[in-house]
């Protein structure tokens, strides 16, 4: 499974490094981003962002993903 990681880079209580270097855990693709504005909680902090992260990830621009395009 497809495996996309947003670490908020000022995240007090999970530090950033906690998820660096671990794509060897993962047998499919795997993606890590670190968003310099976030701390702990990214989706309240930076919401258009990870929006736009977790649809750009997904195969297409903001929008439904590719897996949900076919409940319109």
């Amino acid at each position: 499974m497809p495996t996309l990681v947003l670490h908020g880079a000022r995240d007090g209580d999970n530090l950033p490094e906690t998820s660096a270097d671990k794509s060897a855990l993962f047998t499919a693709e795997y993606e890590r981003i670190s968003l310099p504005d976030a701390g702990h909680f990214p989706p309240r902090e930076t919401p258009d962002q990870v929006a736009d992260l977790i649809f750009s990830h997904q195969g297409g621009g903001r929008g439904l993903p590719k897996a949900l395009s076919g409940l319109q």
